[in-house]
């Protein structure tokens, strides 16, 4: 038998990749989707940056949190998509398989639309 070899960069980063992608196949399966409960609440916000720039925000925190817990957070800047409207007019969050695994393992996921674009 032999020794174990370390892992070349680029081994790991297919690795990575290979379980990333794993992963979020089997979180956002549609029919898992419309069946779960809701894994957020959300709501919207908008920060002031130093030179009075407001930039638009959704705080999604996980449904099952405590009023007093403090949470990690990621925290994703986008140019595209933080939230969209359905043919109805209803608001609808844009969370990924990834970012409703991390709010069913206790993290808050906020997204921010980047400064001239989206709501900011």
């Amino acid at each position: 038998m032999q020794p174990l070899q370390p892992m070349t960069t680029s081994a790991r980063l297919a690795a990575t990749c290979a379980a990333t992608l794993a992963l979020q196949l089997s979180v956002t399966s549609p029919a898992v989707a419309q069946q779960a409960a809701p894994v957020a609440v959300t709501t919207s916000e908008y920060v002031t940056t130093r030179d009075g720039t407001r930039l638009a925000v959704d705080v999604h925190l996980p449904s099952t949190r405590t009023a007093v817990a403090r949470l990690p957070a990621l925290l994703e800047f986008t140019r595209y998509w933080r939230a969209s409207e359905d043919a109805t007019g209803a608001r609808r969050p844009s969370l990924n398989g990834l970012d409703r695994f991390f709010l069913q393992n206790g993290y808050a996921v906020l997204k921010v639309d980047a400064r001239g674009s989206g709501a900011s």
